[in-house]
């Protein structure tokens, strides 16, 4: 899709936007330090001051008109682009440094068509103002090649890769920190993108190749940072190639490492959260519990309820409870989704997500009252985001609360009308109500629980991937499983 624009002003997002250029333009004074592949400190201090200025001058409104208050953040975005393209070639190393100062906001703020372009730019300047093998040049080439493998161009990506490689590889000694970690970086995030493509084999073969160049460089330097890339690329090369049982062991092993070199920091949130997934759908209930449970409590401290992932957070780690279901799982998962229906959602993905949770989880709680009430706005949520499978999803909810609330009259008029609707768990549930009232065509337990199964698995793991194994926990214990007696 196209970009997203964000419509923040100066007194929030205008301001994040700020500190975010100020604090490129302030770190490349410690890059000289840091790493001996780069520029002298001088030149980077040089460097430092320009994308400042640039950043001054553009929140200063330019030619003595500073801007208000209420100025958006696109409009700034704009009048930066403008500033950037009016420097000449002969202000290269300025037009670089801007554009790559721009390029960086851009991608911050998830617009990422407006980040390629620019960081496109900056690498047309850099080779102007240094050359196409300086290390500098070198540096914008990488963040490019990586911006447009981010976007999914593979195919344009892959020839700057290599270029870039190449480049690194003439440096010798100097341009050995960067190499392995592009050569890391690149598999591990072309181990996720070739998934996308019509014809990932040839993808997920070039991943492959860029991991086994990257690790004896790792492992020789004792680079831990560039490991970890190339264990996470390769746990996640044998995610698609093999499957879960297969490469939860591999996840596991990056889980641990990040947390060696990360702590439990918001660092190694995404690497805990890929092994907490394959573990769950390997079947390893238990092992899903502690890990959505210790990402919830590294959520809760170093990111706090505002994060966008913080409500997916929540979800897995409610379901995990629900799945495994023993003394205190459901309570915890009714504390876990009521957190989630809290947050500040509105017009978010997420909000859809925290209101299904809610609802599986107030089933399998037994709250009828509850589940009855919030029902129909969640369908009515569903409805107004054209997602007809969640809305039929939500109704089968509401048949459930019927049901344990004694109107089977209601319960079985809406669970008709459901069968064939929505993706298989409705239909799977829609079976499941009129088994317990006695009046499905096939009324002996077994033989519902077969025909729900089979819906089951001809669907796949439609919905979030967890449903399906809830509802199979549900099917083993017949409507008891489902409706509390009397």
């Amino acid at each position: 899709g196209g970009p997203v624009v964000h419509r923040m002003f100066l007194g929030a997002g205008a301001a994040v936007a700020l500190a975010l250029v100020v604090a490129l333009a302030t770190s490349l004074l410690s890059l000289g330090k840091e790493r001996e592949a780069r520029a002298t400190a001088e030149a980077e201090a040089a460097r430092a001051d320009a994308a400042f200025q640039f950043v001054v001058d553009l929140f200063g409104g330019g030619h003595g008109a500073p801007l208000g208050l209420d100025t958006p953040t696109r409009t700034l975005l704009d009048a930066g682009d403008r500033r950037a393209g009016a420097l000449r070639d002969d202000q290269a190393a300025e037009r670089a440094v801007a554009f790559g100062a721009l390029g960086e906001v851009y991608n911050r703020m998830e617009l990422y068509d407006a980040s390629l372009r620019a960081s496109a730019e900056a690498l047309r300047a850099a080779r102007i103002a240094y050359g196409p093998s300086h290390p500098r040049t070198l540096e914008v080439a990488r963040d490019h090649t990586l911006g447009l493998l981010n976007a999914g161009a593979l195919e344009s990506a892959h020839p700057l890769f290599v270029q870039t490689t190449q480049g690194y590889r003439a440096l010798g000694e100097r341009g050995a920190p960067a190499l392995r970690q592009l050569l890391a970086t690149y598999g591990a995030m072309l181990a996720v993108q070739s998934q996308f493509e019509d014809d990932p084999g040839p993808w997920l073969a070039r991943a492959e190749r860029s991991l086994d160049a990257a690790e004896p460089l790792a492992r020789a330097a004792r680079d831990s940072v560039a490991l970890l890339e190339v264990l996470s690329g390769r746990a996640n090369l044998a995610t698609f190639r093999e499957g879960p049982v297969t490469a939860a062991p591999l996840h596991r092993e990056v889980s641990r490492l990040a947390t060696r070199i990360y702590g439990d920091t918001q660092d190694a949130l995404l690497l805990h959260y890929n092994y907490g997934v394959q573990v769950d759908q390997s079947g390893d209930i238990e092992e899903s519990v502690r890990v959505f449970d210790r990402i919830v409590r590294i959520a809760r401290a170093s990111l706090g309820p505002e994060h966008a992932a913080y409500p997916l957070y929540l979800s897995r780690a409610s379901n995990a409870r629900l799945q495994r279901g023993a003394a205190g799982d459901v309570d915890e998962a009714l504390e876990l989704t009521e957190e989630a229906s809290r947050l500040p959602m509105s017009g978010s993905p997420w909000a859809l997500l925290a209101a299904s949770d809610r609802l599986t989880a107030l089933r399998a709680g037994g709250r009828w009252y509850e589940l009855a009430a919030r029902a129909p706005s969640t369908f009515a949520l569903y409805e107004s985001a054209g997602d007809s499978t969640y809305a039929a999803w939500s109704e089968a909810q509401l048949a459930f609360a019927r049901l344990g609330l004694g109107d089977h009259r209601g319960a079985r008029s809406l669970a008709e009308a459901l069968v064939g609707r929505g993706g298989p768990e409705t239909t799977a549930l829609a079976h499941l109500v009129l088994a317990c009232l006695g009046t499905d065509a096939v009324a002996d337990w077994p033989a519902t629980r077969d025909r729900a199964l089979q819906e089951l698995d001809a669907g796949g793991y439609a919905m979030n991937g967890l449903t399906p194994r809830l509802l199979r926990a549900g099917l083993a214990g017949g409507c008891d499983g489902w409706v509390p007696a009397g």
